[in-house]
């Protein structure tokens, strides 16, 4: 392989390699945005019961 192929693949890899890190920046963004959404709503189950509340939906 050339010099100009091993520079395309190195280049095609450190774009995959940014890709995967910005999808990942994003998560971890999206988790810790639901988490403060989660803690201004008092709320602590995505279904909104709380931790005392458990058990006595009737439910169970």
């Amino acid at each position: 392989m050339t010099r100009d192929e091993w520079l395309a693949i190195a280049h095609a890899a450190g774009v995959v390699s940014a890709v995967i890190a910005a999808i990942g920046v994003l998560l971890l963004m999206a988790a810790g945005l639901r988490r403060i959404g989660l803690a201004k709503t008092g709320r602590s189950e995505p279904d909104g019961s709380r931790d005392h509340e458990l058990g006595q939906s009737g439910w169970d």
